[in-house]
């Protein structure tokens, strides 16, 4: 199931966000918080893009990930199809 609140997350923004440097945008944070999900749409394989959720649901408890793998055209229609249903694709 496709959460309400979308957060798309671009794989080369993960190194930011899991380090100790900046964390989510307290705006996306609490937003996120009042869903308590995540979606990560990726188009890499699942054994290089499921330690990032991972650690991404490590550092925030309290969101649950889910891992959408897809490529090419799909993944663009997928994220396109979210924005326009008035979910946060950022």
């Amino acid at each position: 199931m496709i959460p309400k609140y979308l957060l798309v997350i671009v794989v080369t923004l993960f190194g930011g966000i899991l380090s100790s440097g900046p964390a989510l945008p307290q705006s996306q944070l609490g937003e996120a918080k009042k869903e308590g999900s995540l979606a990560l749409y990726t188009s890499l394989n699942i054994p290089e893009s499921k330690p990032l959720l991972d650690e991404f649901v490590k550092r925030y408890s309290f969101i649950k990930g889910d891992l959408v793998h897809l490529s090419g055209a799909s993944l663009i229609t997928r994220i396109l199809g979210e924005a326009r249903a008035g979910n946060a694709v950022t």
